[in-house]
């Protein structure tokens, strides 16, 4: 089974190889409460953990037979909690591209003088389709362990075979719960050549061994008390931080298979080759009656890039070879729909038909994070895209998923990752996607503030540029007008939830050089606070990364979605009767890579707050992270500040 599993080891030596031997028999010795409180002692607060989980892969190869890849996955969780039903219910999913030869759980109940294993009767197949999934073949089986209670080992067992020599073998050492033993082993003949690199934090504790038996090597990983590794709504993908293996075959008997960037090309472009190379004459007629003698190339590229954009809907189907394959470009265009492969092939062979030179690229989204230069595996790319070659020195990377980005504005979710381009004349190229920089994500507002009846409210104006213009226009394009307020809190990080938006309105911009502009009421009731003859009004009504908490201790990283300009102005008219009393001090932050600054001054009868936060960079790690959890303490200092009026 091509999947990931994770597990934890003991402190000491024999109570290791004691509790190995309870979770690999099916009748044990009984388990006493020493153990249970081994366990909760060496992870406090957790109430299950993984005590063993193991994947033992056996590669065979033989010239007249090909090769056969057998993969055993074993994995026993311990229960240390008397409310143990919630775990009972259990899920393994399994790849359709390999073959299913066993799957067996069963739950091993501790008794008084032996243990008694219990097996699942009934497994119930089913597939998991969310909403951008119109088919996806990947499956699972559900079921429920039996007899969970304290103590407990849920256990899952498994085998699979495959003859793919091109498909990874991936495991993870890590999971979001502790994990006492993990261990990989790997058994090749001499003939099998392999390549493998791990990822991830903590990669220190894995141990390596390798044994030479004459015809065979065998490959062994072992990681012992691995901690839980948790997400939180600032982290990256898992894959950054949870420490994982990737292992490829590099040659099998002498022919190259996944071990170069040569290779993983030829591998890309074999499957593409199984499409037609001609342009379907319909493609044809149709791009030119779009085009309608249009002579600049920009324009031909822009009409074309657009029209797939919001003419080919976007569904991802993954249904055995498709979820490498594109789709026929004549059947992309005549069904209307198709995912990231389909809409990418279409796109080029409309360019093509057009007279621009263009080409397919794959690339890995920002949920991953290896590269092509570092390490070449399949599993680098989940997405591709389509490159206009508007020079032969200058792609333009042209993502036609999206609906509103716009010519060269590549999406936040390749920037900065890089990509296997085809080149015209054949070959390829690994180019870096270009990192949009915060000042093209302008997000600028100007917020009125006035009490009326003793009641404070406002008026916001906001001007979208870069991303969030983009992802706003989308979402502006299928929204019912009934439910424009309810969009504002939403995109804006207000400091109460009591704000209430109203008679929210926009303007759709008429051309891509146009920023978005949008503009509604603001009901602030109770935002205020009265203390005598003195009235304290905060003028940060928007706090951005106020729920993110400080800690000293992070080492995993924080993923910034783009790299944003925010400049926030906020204007108070101050009551007839009032004075200011107090402005707060000006303050600012700056690292270089990110940074704000707050300006406050009087004029008249206003007070104004001019705010800005820069933030420069798409992942913040290493010696940076101390850095912005510096930012956020200042910040959330700053954002205490109120402006004190006082009664004349």
């Amino acid at each position: 089974m091509i999947a990931e599993n994770c597990m934890r080891s003991l402190k000491c030596k024999k109570l290791t190889s004691f509790l190995l031997l309870m979770s690999l028999h099916f009748m044990v010795p009984g388990q006493n409460t020493d153990e249970i409180a081994f366990f909760k002692s060496a992870y406090p607060g957790h109430s299950v953990i993984t005590e063993v989980t193991e994947k033992k892969v056996f590669i065979e190869y033989q010239p007249t037979k090909g090769i056969k890849i057998q993969e055993k996955d074993f994995d026993s969780k311990i229960i240390l909690n008397e409310n143990a039903t919630v775990y009972s219910n259990g899920r393994e999913y399994f790849n359709p591209r390999v073959n299913l030869v066993s799957f067996k759980a069963y739950t091993v109940v501790p008794g008084v003088k032996k243990s008694q294993k219990i097996d699942v009767k009934n497994f119930i197949k089913e597939t998991e389709i969310d909403d951008g999934l119109f088919y996806d073949d990947t499956y699972c089986y559900s079921f429920n362990f039996p007899s969970v209670t304290l103590g407990s080992k849920i256990t899952t067992e498994s085998e699979t075979v495959h003859y793919d020599p091109y498909f990874p073998v991936i495991y993870s050492f890590g999971n979001t719960i502790p994990i006492h033993n993990a261990r990989l082993e790997l058994t090749v003949p001499n003939t099998v050549i392999i390549k493998y690199q791990i990822f991830g934090s903590d990669t220190n504790k894995i141990k390596f061994t390798l044994t030479n038996t004459g015809k065979y090597k065998t490959y062994k990983w072992e990681a012992n008390q691995m901690p839980a590794y948790t997400e939180d709504e600032f982290s990256p993908d898992y894959r950054y931080f949870t420490p994982h293996i990737i292992i490829h075959i590099s040659e099998l008997d002498g022919k190259p298979i996944m071990g170069t960037l040569n290779d993983l090309f030829s591998w890309h472009s074999n499957n593409t080759k199984k499409l037609s190379q001609s342009i379907h004459p319909d493609i044809k007629n149709y791009t030119d009656s779009l085009l309608n003698n249009t002579i600049e190339p920009e324009q031909k590229a822009s009409t074309l890039f657009k029209w797939v954009q919001q003419n080919i809907r976007y569904i991802a189907i993954e249904d055995g070879d498709n979820g490498f394959v594109p789709r026929e470009a004549i059947t992309v265009f005549r069904n209307r729909y198709g995912d990231c492969k389909d809409k990418s092939n279409l796109l080029k062979a409309m360019l093509q038909s057009a007279g621009l030179e263009s080409g397919l690229a794959w690339v890995g989204t920002r949920n991953l994070p290896y590269s092509y230069s570092k390490f070449q595996s399949m599993a680098n790319d989940d997405h591709l895209i389509c490159i206009w070659w508007e020079y032969p020195d200058k792609p333009v990377f042209l993502d036609a998923t999206t609906l509103s980005h716009t010519l060269r504005q590549v999406p936040a979710f390749i920037q900065g990752k890089e990509c296997m381009a085809e080149l015209p004349g054949g070959g390829f190229r690994i180019l870096d996607i270009p990192v949009a920089d915060a000042n093209f994500n302008l997000v600028a507002d100007t917020t009125w503030l006035e009490f009326s009846n003793g009641k404070l409210s406002g008026k916001l104006n906001m001007y979208f540029e870069g991303e969030m213009r983009a992802n706003l226009m989308s979402r502006l394009k299928y929204i019912e007008p009934s439910k424009l307020n309810n969009l504002i809190p939403e995109i804006k990080s207000f400091a109460s939830n009591k704000f209430v938006a109203n008679n929210t309105s926009y303007i759709y911009p008429p051309d891509d050089n146009v920023p978005l502009f949008m503009q509604c009421g603001i009901n602030m009731d109770g935002y205020s606070t009265q203390n005598g003859n003195s009235l304290y009004v905060n003028l940060h009504t928007e706090r951005l990364f106020l729920e993110y908490n400080q800690n000293l201790k992070r080492s995993i990283p924080i993923i910034n979605h783009y790299c944003i300009n925010s400049q926030n102005t906020t204007i108070l008219r101050i009551p007839e009767g009032m004075v200011v009393k107090s402005l707060p001090d000006n303050s600012s932050y700056n690292s270089g890579v990110f940074g704000f600054s707050t300006e406050y001054t009087q004029k008249e009868n206003l007070v104004i707050l001019n705010f800005k936060l820069r933030v420069n960079t798409l992942l913040i790690d290493g010696e940076l992270l101390q850095q912005f959890n510096e930012m956020i303490s200042n910040l959330k200092k700053v954002y205490l500040n109120s402006v004190v009026l006082n009664k004349i």
